[in-house]
């Protein structure tokens, strides 16, 4: 029932926000030419959940060093834009995890279903809130998954500045919401800052930072990356987390992600 609510919750606040999106002049255009020319250019980033709205699959893969063994996760990326300013995504995910001390896992994580409403989507600013419903397909025993539903709310934010508005700046704030009891509720402030060449090779960093609303202390990560984009809409790319501080970043060592990005044109834009 509490997914059921959750879910028209979610319906309920997004619509509104299309509809309104929609009557907006000079929407922004998702460009997948080659980053040769002037930008602003709108770079999908591997932590900070991007604002604007896209037709796209992204396969990716993260590999977690931790000091007694590693964890990985393969998870599949859709977004698929149904008007201008209105998008459904999905994120299916493959785990494993090799503990030391344990027998080796892998198997199918936890599923994420949602949708995305732009309220403002002009060339120079894009401001979109996003739902996330998070689903325990995952096995919660063998470290595959969470365990439990969690609703995820999120405003995103995407500015371009700079000579030839060749420079981005992004921003993720999601609130994760458990739909059971005895969880907690927790937050992120993912910030992104992004640079695209004349050859069109992007470089980035982004500052990652995790809390409970709870108690406890945040945890704090840095990511620096690169993307270099190819003709015919894809993108492949590399990223690199570092641990800065906080309790969830002990026993980490590193988080090395790579990915290829496959990203169509909205024929319904001006």
């Amino acid at each position: 029932m509490r997914v059921l609510v959750a879910a028209l919750g979610l319906a309920t606040i997004l619509a509104p926000v299309s509809l309104f999106a929609q009557e907006d002049e000079g929407q922004g255009r998702q460009r997948t030419e080659l980053r040769g020319g002037p930008g602003p250019y709108r770079v999908d980033m591997w932590y900070t959940e991007n604002a604007f709205i896209m037709r796209k699959v992204r396969p990716e893969f993260f590999f977690q060093q931790l000091d007694g063994g590693s964890r990985w996760t393969a998870p599949v990326e859709a977004e698929w834009a149904l008007v201008p300013d209105f998008a459904l995504t999905l994120d299916v995910p493959l785990n494993g995890n090799d503990i030391e001390g344990d027998s080796s896992e892998a198997g199918l994580g936890d599923i994420s279903v949602g949708a995305k409403a732009a309220a403002i989507n002009r060339p120079n600013l894009i401001l979109s809130f996003a739902g996330v419903l998070e689903m325990p397909t995952g096995d919660e025993e063998k470290g595959l998954g969470e365990g439990s539903w969690n609703l995820e709310l999120a405003p995103r934010l995407w500015l371009p500045f700079g000579p030839q508005d060749r420079v981005e700046f992004q921003v993720h704030a999601p609130v994760t919401i458990p739909l059971e009891s005895g969880e907690s509720t927790t937050g992120e402030v993912n910030v992104a800052l992004a640079w695209t060449t004349v050859i069109a090779v992007t470089v980035l960093v982004e500052g990652i930072t995790e809390f409970s609303f709870d108690d406890g202390d945040p945890s704090y990560w840095v990511a620096p990356g690169f993307q270099w984009q190819l003709p015919g809409g894809f993108m492949v790319g590399a990223s690199l987390r570092l641990p800065l501080d906080g309790p969830e970043t002990e026993g980490e060592d590193y988080v090395l992600a790579i990915g290829v990005l496959r990203e169509w044109e909205l024929p319904f834009e001006n």
